[in-house]
C-alpha cells in the first residue's frame, strides 16, 4: 500500500538561525557598557540588526505565503496576507492593553512613592 499522507512542510532553519542571531545582536546593542556593542554591525556601516531582522522575517513570509499567491492569485494572496496582519495587529494591541494595566494597577497598589501613571 503506497503511503498518501502529505509531506510535513519543512522549515528553512538557516532563517531561523540568522534571525537568532540579529536577536542576540539588538540584545547586545542595548546592553549599557557593553564590549560586545563594538562588533555590532552598525559599527561598520552596515544598517543595524533591527534591519536584519525585518528583512529575514519578511524573507521568510514571502516563503510562506508564496504558495497561497501561486495557487489563488494575487488578490486572494494579499487577503491572507492582510488578514494575517489584522491577527498579529490585534494581538499586539490586546498585550499591550494587559501589560499597560498591570502597570497601572501596580503603580497603584504597590505605593512605590514614584509616579508613573499620570
Amino acid at each position: 500500500m503506497a503511503d498518501i499522507s502529505p509531506k510535513p512542510k519543512l522549515r528553512d532553519l538557516r532563517l531561523d538561525f540568522f534571525r537568532g542571531i540579529a536577536l542576540l545582536v539588538i540584545f547586545v546593542s542595548h546592553m549599557p557598557d557593553n564590549w560586545l556593542a563594538r562588533f555590532k554591525p552598525g559599527a561598520f556601516g552596515f544598517s543595524d540588526a533591527a534591519d536584519i531582522f525585518v528583512f529575514v522575517s519578511g524573507y521568510a513570509a514571502a516563503l510562506a505565503y508564496r504558495k497561497i499567491f501561486n495557487r489563488a492569485g494575487f488578490f486572494i494572496g494579499t487577503a491572507r496576507v492582510v488578514k494575517r496582519v489584522a491577527e498579529l495587529y490585534a494581538c499586539n494591541l490586546g498585550l499591550f492593553f494587559i501589560f499597560a494595566t498591570l502597570c497601572a494597577a501596580g503603580d497603584r497598589f504597590l505605593d512605590t512613592g514614584i509616579d508613573y501613571v499620570n
